[in-house]
């Protein structure tokens, strides 16, 4: 509309176009050639100076002005009227052409503005009971739905929520349907509602695949990262298998540390929170801002921590949340591969330490 409410100055002077080419017209209706006399040609571009000048004037208000529009550039249509007129010697190709170089509308403005009252209009120069309280804008935008669809709306959806529900039911579809059900228990929102439930889902389901796949990506970098130091004799050779990784910067693997003599849960707790405070991280995955830090044990198990781990909270009440924090690994002889060992909070961790005291 800001089109309409930015004419100003007054309509152009239409002359006759002087050319033989539009002297005729076929008539379908009458199934042969119509000649057209000099004052009928006049006529025509009378007509059609009227009905610009009367957009002009509708151009310079505001309100239902675009249905009154959208009547006289049909009719300007119907009757073809800018076949016989140009301004100083300039025609136009078409009605788009027309409303470009007559009144600055973009082609799909012109287009629209008759689309409306050829689809919404009561053939009365107004508009359909139903659709009398909608906006311009909301209509153009209902424009693309099929008569039954266009039931379910009310004048209390807005230009982004329509937009928003056609492009959803391009991707996710009414499965089964009666037409009679729109505008019952079909409407605007209850549909809404459901193409936004389906979108979170696919998010959800989406950031679940990218945590599989992040997770796949950790394991071969630590199977590589492994493969290059001596195995325990408890560990399947598939937990060694080298899978290149250009984007891990490795320090070398420490020696594996002295027995530990931890007398209670107390100690153990503190020797986890401070194990790998100075050091340098085993691995860093820059792209994940993610750094690894490991510890050997006498008995061969590993200790890793996870600093920067993002995963996704299946329990939050936002779909598709992440969060970071640090997190434990351990790998021994009943767990030998890492895709097999389960993460382990700090208490779990202080389980298994008191579990293999005597090993370790």
């Amino acid at each position: 509309m800001e089109e309409l409410l930015s004419l100003r100055g007054d309509a152009p002077e239409f002359q006759l176009r002087a050319d033989s080419s539009v002297c005729s017209h076929f008539d379908l209706s009458r199934g042969e050639r119509v000649l057209y006399t000099p004052e009928e040609r006049a006529g025509f571009v009378d007509e059609l100076t009227e009905k610009t000048q009367r957009i002009f004037e509708l151009g310079r208000s505001v309100s239902k002005a675009f249905v009154e529009i959208g009547y006289l550039l049909r009719e300007i249509n119907n009757k073809n009227l800018i076949r016989f007129a140009c301004i100083k010697s300039q025609t136009f190709l078409d009605m788009g052409d027309y409303g470009f170089k007559v009144f600055g509308f973009q082609k799909s403005t012109t287009y629209n503005l008759m689309r409306i009252v050829e689809v919404f209009g009561d053939r009365e120069g107004g508009l359909s009971e139903g659709y009398r309280d909608y906006s311009y804008t909301q209509l153009v935008n209902l424009l693309p739905f099929t008569g039954y669809e266009r039931k379910m709306f009310t004048p209390e959806a807005t230009v982004v929520e329509i937009k928003e529900l056609r492009a959803g039911l391009k991707k996710y579809p009414l499965t089964s349907y009666r037409s009679s059900d729109f505008g019952k228990t079909i409407t605007w929102r209850s549909e809404l509602e459901r193409v936004r439930k389906a979108a979170a889902e696919e998010a959800v389901a989406e950031k679940k695949d990218k945590k599989e796949e992040r997770k796949q990506g950790l394991l071969a970098m630590l199977s590589s990262a492994e493969a290059s130091e001596p195995v325990p004799s408890s560990v399947s050779p598939q937990a060694a298998a080298a899978v290149p990784i250009e984007t891990v910067v490795e320090v070398p693997a420490p020696p594996r540390e002295k027995r530990l003599d931890l007398k209670n849960k107390e100690e153990r707790k503190k020797w986890l929170e401070s194990v790998f405070e100075g050091t340098s991280p085993f691995m860093t995955i820059s792209e994940l801002d993610l750094k690894i830090y490991r510890y050997v044990f006498v008995n061969g198990a590993r200790l890793f921590r996870f600093n920067g781990v993002t995963y996704w909270e299946p329990w939050s009440t936002e779909p598709g949340r992440e969060d970071t924090m640090s997190k434990y690994f351990i790998t021994d002889s009943i767990c030998p591969k890492f895709d097999m060992c389960r993460a382990r909070s700090v208490n779990q961790v202080v389980d298994w330490l008191t579990e293999h005291g005597k090993e370790i």
